[in-house]
């Protein structure tokens, strides 16, 4: 994977709570108005979904995203209103599958960190194409996905998008503090990854090895590299298998001869997440950061 620096941050989405709600035929007539428009709930009101994007054009600063919001509310003859989920998205120029082992690693690293088991990779397309990496919870979700084929081929990139859902106020203004704290802390989770994954994988082998349905550690390595992140992963399932790491380096070695296998190092990952924080502080602050 080449060094992603083609990133480009704003908020794709939101929905507003108010008590005051608005006739559907100007809901109708509205272009910022998302597919879902205009939803009831008994404890948050009346939620109104928005692409603030469609108002004038794309929006390349949290405080203009603000000020378009205060210009839709007084369109709409709303007195009061508050954000109540906010997502916040990061475009990359490069097709998913070449940036796809390192969200994977990403996305396996959030679910840790936001203690939820709720992590799926999704396959669509009449080939099987990869399309969708999500991790969510109740508050949160994060989904990385194909954006040209979710498009049609309209848009050539992949999408991230964070989306902080029932906010409150408090949260709002923490909002891009709890993103960065969160982006931060996913290292941390490393060590604690690469144990739950090699004995997952290591249990796929014991069953596919029994049942016949791969022929040697190689095939296995193969079917499952995007599943082995880095090298401490890698010497450590071969390890489960083997029942010895003594002779890793002269297979992996040989193995590279005729198979491909990308290792993600932390420096790598933590500069892949830091290209990420500087194009949201770029959206944040309204200029280009340097971190």
């Amino acid at each position: 994977m080449t060094e992603e620096k083609n990133l480009c941050a704003f908020v794709h989405t939101l929905q507003m709570k108010s008590a005051e709600g608005i006739n559907n035929e100007m809901v109708d007539e509205k272009p910022y108005f998302t597919k879902e428009k205009l939803r009831v709930t008994t404890t948050r009101g009346f939620l109104y979904t928005i692409n603030p994007n469609k108002y004038l054009g794309n929006i390349y600063s949290y405080a203009d995203l603000k000020i378009i919001m205060d210009v839709i509310q007084k369109e709409l003859d709303i007195s009061e209103w508050e954000f109540d989920r906010i997502d916040i998205t990061v475009d990359s120029e490069k097709e998913f599958e070449e940036v796809f082992k390192i969200n994977k690693y990403l996305s396996s690293l959030a679910s840790l960190h936001l203690k939820t088991k709720n992590h799926t990779d999704t396959r669509g397309g009449t080939k099987l194409e990869k399309r969708s990496l999500k991790v969510w919870k109740r508050k949160m979700d994060i989904e990385i996905y194909d954006k040209n084929l979710e498009s049609n081929s309209k848009h050539p990139y992949t999408r991230c998008e964070f989306r902080f859902k029932l906010l409150d106020k408090k949260r709002v203004e923490n909002l891009f503090k709890e993103l960065y704290g969160m982006l931060d802390s996913l290292t941390w989770h490393i060590k604690e990854l690469n144990e739950i994954k090699t004995k997952a994988l290591y249990n796929v082998w014991l069953r596919k090895n029994h049942k016949g349905l791969v022929k040697n550690v190689n095939e296995f390595y193969r079917k499952y590299s995007n599943e082995i992140f880095n090298v401490e992963k890698s010497r450590s399932l071969y390890a489960k298998i083997k029942g010895t790491t003594g002779k890793y380096e002269e297979w992996i070695k040989n193995f590279r001869r005729n198979s491909t296998i990308e290792f993600i190092s932390k420096r790598k990952l933590n500069e892949y997440i830091r290209q990420i924080k500087k194009a949201i502080k770029k959206y944040e602050k309204g200029e280009e950061i340097d971190l």
